[in-house]
């Protein structure tokens, strides 16, 4: 059976940004039909050794730099010295199309430059902005307000649709909206997606099997670390509040059962899942933890140590 990490098991209640209220700037441009969203701020997560070590522990030795080598390839931009990246995707499955903004740490207009004095990039017109595109690749470039965006092409036009105006921003998506206003705006990683009714098989595999998490419309995670302290937030969100009574019900089951497979009667896994908060407000519900790097390190050891 897969071994499921502490970081692995908070990021379960997501997979199959920061939104300051009245702000200008990438988060604006981000279209109503993303399907998810998500904001980092990559100078920091990238330079933690701690991110980087739970990130290897839940995506088998993976580093998280690899996340990024795509985009700096692209762009020759040092994702270790940006201070923002807001990503989209629009479209599920086969359809799916992403694109980033990069702010900060970086000279937009150098970086521009460069693209245009290099023969094997050229540059199109689109709605007024020089959209950017390589012999051979499937990436789009542009520079919009001192911002890199760069992605799939139709999430690049997606963007530049939304600063002339002629498309809604993500504002106007009010189930992602929903979830982003929850999640702390603060936090160094915050991710909100719609839901595809997909699950990750560790949900649906004996012997735990969490089904349940099929109603849930949209979701939304924001990790943040303040020294030694890491707060984890997850929100869920279904179709009305009596749906969210049952899956927080569902979910605290959820955790005692994760107890009694995964963690030793009186260990560190135990105390970790015991600190999860668990509520309900409307048709959200609302997940919590506040725990330290030592009590996730402490989890991970005895997780994945075979019993006596």
């Amino acid at each position: 059976m897969k071994k499921l990490t502490p970081l692995a098991f908070a990021a379960i209640f997501l997979f199959g940004c920061c939104m300051p209220g009245g702000s200008a700037g990438p988060f604006d441009l981000v279209p109503a039909s993303a399907t998810s969203v998500a904001t980092l701020s990559p100078s920091s997560v990238l330079n933690d050794p701690d991110f980087a070590y739970f990130y290897a522990k839940a995506n088998s030795n993976r580093s998280i730099n690899d996340e990024f080598a795509a985009i700096t390839a692209a762009t020759g931009v040092q994702m270790r010295n940006v201070t923002l990246a807001v990503l989209f995707s629009t479209g599920t499955g086969a359809d799916r199309k992403s694109a980033a903004f990069l702010q900060g740490g970086f000279d937009a207009s150098a970086t521009e430059q460069r693209l245009r004095s290099d023969p094997s990039w050229s540059a199109t017109d689109y709605a007024g902005y020089s959209v950017f595109r390589k012999s051979g690749e499937n990436n789009a470039i542009a520079f919009i307000d001192g911002s890199l965006l760069v992605g799939a092409p139709s999430a690049v036009q997606s963007a530049i649709d939304v600063k002339k105006g002629t498309a809604q921003n993500i504002r106007s998506n009010a189930e992602l909206m929903g979830i982003l206003n929850k999640l702390n705006t603060s936090a160094e990683l915050v991710y909100a997606s719609e839901s595809t009714g997909a699950l990750p098989s560790e949900l649906t595999s004996s012997p735990l099997n969490a089904s349940f998490f099929s109603g849930v419309r949209a979701s939304g995670l924001d990790i943040s670390k303040r020294l030694e302290t890491i707060d984890v937030n997850a929100v869920l969100l279904t179709d009305n509040s009596v749906e969210a009574g049952k899956l927080q019900g569902s979910l605290t089951t959820f955790a005692t059962l994760a107890t009694t497979v995964f963690a030793q009667p009186v260990g560190s896994l135990a105390g970790l899942i015991a600190k999860i908060h668990i509520s309900s407000e409307g048709e959200y519900v609302l997940i919590s933890l506040q725990t330290s790097v030592d009590e996730l390190k402490a989890a991970e050891t005895e997780l994945n140590t075979p019993p006596a």
